[in-house]
């Protein structure tokens, strides 16, 4: 009976990485290695860009819409610390949802 207690009090989500860290790096050189090696050696490059001609952006008249838009320092500071706290809720909850699964 003590058996089965302390079978259930066990961590029900017991992970461990397919991959380890060294895996992943020996996989990330390997790829690395495949793609920049064989363009370092070559003299002309395997294509050419096309030349675009952009000249008609100049032809084009846009009105100055934001001209007259003017946002207030307090807005500034509001849209600051808005991302600065979501930033941070976002580790605090990663953090706490990795604790609570381990």
């Amino acid at each position: 009976m003590s058996a089965i207690v302390l079978e259930n009090s066990k961590s029900v989500l017991n992970s461990k990485a397919l991959i380890s860290k060294k895996a992943w790096f020996v996989i990330l050189s390997i790829v690395l290695a495949v793609v920049l090696i064989p363009f370092k050696s070559q003299e002309k490059p395997l294509f050419t860009m096309p030349e675009l001609d952009f000249s008609f952006i100049e032809k084009i008249q846009i009105p100055n819409v934001l001209e007259s838009f003017a946002v207030s320092n307090t807005v500034l500071y509001a849209i600051f610390l808005f991302g600065l706290m979501l930033i941070a809720q976002v580790f605090f909850l990663k953090n706490h949802l990795n604790k609570r699964f381990e």
